[in-house]
């Protein structure tokens, strides 16, 4: 609809990255994206729901989200956010969803958080490491390296 003092006026362009314009809008922001479960890229006449596995980005606010990324791996992401799985987990693959998607790692390594590999790897941005010294035990899942019991050594 562009009717005299509705958006979008000729030559006004379309609606702003980060806004939304419904039909009888007046102006290029005329009403904010919302939050971060949405984005609305130019043009938007309704705020989209982001994807699952896909988070909402392109602002430095959460109410003018314009894009929506996929989950790097180690990390899952719902109703727009990404949340990164816990330490002694691990999350091998990209597009995530959701937390039970977050494997444990294996056992004799520790696995911080945002963890995308179960054990140790070449690649340089993995920090997944080995458990430590025969004083200490990693279960499968560690976070952190256990100290073993006095009387008790660790083997394996």
């Amino acid at each position: 609809m562009t009717s005299c003092g509705v958006w979008p006026r000729a030559g006004s362009g379309e609606c702003a990255a980060g806004s939304y314009c419904p039909a009888g809008s007046t102006s290029r922001t005329q009403t904010t994206c919302g939050d971060a479960e949405h984005y609305c890229p130019a043009g938007t006449v309704a705020p989209i729901a982001a994807t699952p596995g896909y988070y909402t980005a392109g602002s430095d606010s959460a109410s003018t989200r314009t894009v929506q990324v996929e989950c790097e791996r180690g990390y899952y992401c719902l109703k727009g956010q990404r949340f990164p799985c816990p330490a002694g987990k691990f999350g091998p693959d990209a597009g995530m969803f959701q937390a039970t998607q977050c494997l444990p790692c294996d056992p004799g390594f520790v696995c911080p958080e945002a963890s995308w590999a179960p054990r140790k790897t070449e690649e340089t941005d993995n920090d997944v490491r080995e458990c430590g010294s025969p004083s200490v035990f990693c279960a499968e899942g560690s976070a952190t390296a256990t100290l073993a019991e006095t009387g008790y050594y660790t083997a394996g």
